[in-house]
């Protein structure tokens, strides 16, 4: 039987798709969250992937703002399931 309590299947922000929103659980390293911290992204945020490609991900935040993360950055912050929801423009 299912738990409802059970917690949400963790992935890495390099592997959401276009119009996935997600929330930032981890991020693994003190350079990446400065980094972030300097896009005004940081852990507990909601996203929702606008575009992807090779290198960059297009994200927009909650309050509307767009923010291009690289691929390779992207791939040490830890998302899962929002406990929000959040319309992509």
């Amino acid at each position: 039987m299912p738990q409802a309590n059970l917690p949400a299947v963790r992935h890495s922000l390099a592997e959401i798709r276009p119009h996935e929103t997600v929330q930032i659980q981890t991020i693994l390293f003190d350079t990446l969250k400065e980094l972030c911290s300097g896009l005004g992204v940081g852990e507990g945020d909601v996203l929702c992937c606008l575009r992807t490609s090779a290198s960059v991900l297009l994200l927009q935040t909650a309050a509307g703002r767009k923010v291009l993360v690289e691929t390779d950055w992207a791939r040490f912050i830890a998302v899962t399931q929002p406990t929000e929801s959040l319309v992509c423009a």
